[in-house]
């Protein structure tokens, strides 16, 4: 039950991300390789904790939507001050960790991940702003800045590439489900941006977001980050990654395939940083 409701495949990406940013920043990773993985390992146990705290105060949405009204918090299995505690003593685990490993600021921007998507996000602007979801991607493009400084002591433009990616990233993921579910949402009384814009309008933002994404796949190796190689196993998947989208403008794509299809792209563009250095 609880495992299920830490959402471990969105913790275990943000662990992954965490992880390359602090590979790109170390100088040497033999010497850094326990502080990777313990800032990663913190980052993971943190997202765990919030994404507890999230299902728990979103069971109330769950409940109303056929996507989530199967999840242990909104079905009644796990009581909300048992699973609050949980959350806390994770959350508290994770940050220690990077703290520890990885030192203040890394710690303090765990914690702000932290705040800003279990307060921020989910208390505020999930439920109230259809555009939301833009200022949502802060908290899950920190753990880049979280990796890249415990190693590196520094946030420079690999950092703020880094960054740019995993925010660009993050609203036409989110947006291919809120039109493919846009009835779910209508139940749960979330203002998702295709039930206040249309399906239209929301497709055609996730194409702009989705070719932002082409400029940042072609810098690192601009910038001597990694060599060619990185962009031959990058580029493709982004390249298919918009065409998707000016397909389902068309209505002749499967908006599910859109959203599964833009996990690989994320593992790609994130492995091939750490292979092709």
């Amino acid at each position: 039950m609880y495992y299920i409701s830490m959402k471990p495949g969105i913790s275990y990406f943000v662990g992954l991300t965490a992880f390359a940013s602090a590979y790109l920043g170390s100088k040497d990773f033999y010497e850094d390789s326990l502080k990777i993985l313990m800032v990663s390992l913190g980052v993971i146990v943190s997202a765990g904790g919030s994404a507890l705290i999230n299902n728990l105060l979103d069971r109330d949405i769950d409940r109303l939507m056929d996507r989530t009204k199967d999840r242990p918090t909104a079905k009644g299995e796990i009581d909300p001050k048992e699973g609050y505690t949980v959350a806390t003593i994770m959350i508290l685990l994770g940050i220690s960790s990077v703290y520890i490993f990885g030192g203040v600021i890394p710690a303090l921007l765990d914690a702000l991940a932290v705040l800003s998507y279990d307060v921020i996000y989910t208390l505020f602007l999930k439920r109230k702003d259809p555009f939301g979801v833009i200022l949502g991607g802060i908290p899950g493009a920190l753990p880049t800045l979280i990796g890249y400084y415990s190693t590196s002591g520094r946030v420079d433009m690999i950092a703020l590439l880094l960054f740019a990616f995993m925010f660009l990233w993050q609203p036409p993921h989110f947006w291919a489900l809120a039109i493919k579910y846009k009835q779910d949402y209508i139940k749960g009384r979330l203002p998702v941006m295709p039930i206040i814009y249309g399906d239209t309008y929301t497709k055609l933002q996730a194409l702009l977001y989705s070719f932002s994404l082409i400029p940042l796949i072609l810098l690192p190796p601009l910038l001597g980050l990694v060599n060619l190689g990185f962009v031959t196993i990058t580029l493709p998947p982004s390249l298919i990654f918009v065409f998707l989208h000016i397909r389902s403008l068309k209505g002749d794509v499967d908006l599910k395939k859109i959203f599964l299809f833009s996990n690989l792209l994320l593992l790609f563009f994130f492995a091939g940083l750490v292979i092709f250095r």
